[in-house]
């Protein structure tokens, strides 16, 4: 494999749906309503003021700029997050060269809007001679959600384009449940349209999410993107504070739960299958160590993802975090 980023992280991780600052949104919304919350908001009122300043963050995230880090969820919802690598057909048990042709022109995110209006305008063509092609669904998916990013400046356009990723992929799942592409693609639509909805139906599809990504890694387990972008999900969950899961808890029938250890195993899975691949999961390796106190171990991963080529937009930002974690703890880049 190649030990460059590849370009189409940007959209999957966009999909995140960061379960820390939904549920500190929810606990700002429902804490008039709830007596027993309200009485737990009230005997810890300096985490209230936190989780407000964390709202306020959160408004930040949803203008596309970069997601909140002074609680430590990292860039899980960033639309500018570390690339990994999809490489859908590598990775594709039973590839289709039909739509080899696809393939090579839609991968990424890369792609100029002019070039995704005709992948998507071909893709259309093709369905209308073949509707129930699963392969032709999910790709079609595929690039709605890359055509999406070409729409931030238009909200109506974007979620336009969400919404019938999300509805070709289904229709996709509708056909054929074992298509681990079209999981993939409803998730990452899914994700991709928190913006636009209210914060109650953000954490359910958090949950949906989750269901979605979990059950494309039980068809293809051998991709490393699922596992990379299952263990984004943990590590926002698993970091969230005792407010935070006593909120989830009176809210919820069951609460999201997720711990380092678990976290760690996805990333390690994910670099298993696709070794020095890319900065963001190995960066995410060590910040794993971080939080479970194994600062030697952390280290060493850091210097791994320091000696990485940094090639795309989304390395600068994980070789950036690298140097800033180094720095914190005196090190010399070039130990």
């Amino acid at each position: 494999m190649s030990s460059v980023s590849p370009p189409w992280t940007a959209v999957a991780l966009l999909a995140g749906l960061g379960a820390g600052y939904l549920l500190a949104c929810l606990l700002t919304r429902h804490k008039s309503t709830d007596p027993q919350l309200s009485r737990t908001i009230a005997a810890l009122s300096s985490e209230v003021a936190r989780l407000r300043e964390v709202v306020e963050a959160v408004k930040s995230v949803e203008r596309g700029r970069r997601s909140v880090r002074s609680v430590e969820t990292s860039d899980f919802v960033s639309a500018q997050s570390e690339s990994i690598d999809s490489d859908d057909e590598f990775f594709e048990t039973t590839p289709n060269t039909s739509e080899a042709g696809l393939d090579e022109r839609g991968r990424g995110t890369q792609e100029s809007e002019e070039v995704c209006l005709a992948l998507v305008k071909e893709i259309k063509e093709r369905l209308e001679g073949d509707p129930h092609n699963v392969g032709l669904l999910w790709r079609l998916a595929r690039v709605l959600t890359h055509q999406s990013m070409h729409s931030q400046d238009d909200a109506e356009t974007e979620k336009e384009l969400l919404l019938g990723a999300a509805e070709y992929a289904r229709e996709a799942l509708s056909l054929d449940d074992g298509c681990w592409q079209a999981h993939q693609w409803y998730a990452t639509a899914v994700g991709s349209m928190s913006k636009f909805q209210g914060t109650q139906q953000k954490i359910e599809q958090g949950f949906e999410y989750k269901e979605h990504i979990d059950r494309a890694i039980s068809l293809n387990p051998i991709n490393p993107t699922l596992h990379y972008l299952s263990g984004r999900w943990c590590y926002e969950v698993a970091g969230l504070s005792w407010l935070e899961r006593k909120a989830a808890a009176a809210l919820f029938a069951t609460p999201p739960e997720a711990t380092y250890d678990e976290t760690l195993q996805s990333f390690m899975r994910a670099e298993e299958l696709n070794p020095g691949a890319w900065k963001g999961n190995i960066l995410m390796i060590a910040k794993c160590h971080l939080k479970l106190s194994d600062v030697p171990s952390a280290i060493e991963w850091l210097h791994k993802a320091y000696q990485l080529p940094t090639t795309t937009p989304d390395d600068v930002s994980s070789q950036r975090e690298v140097e800033e974690l180094l720095t914190q703890h005196d090190l010399d880049f070039a130990t």
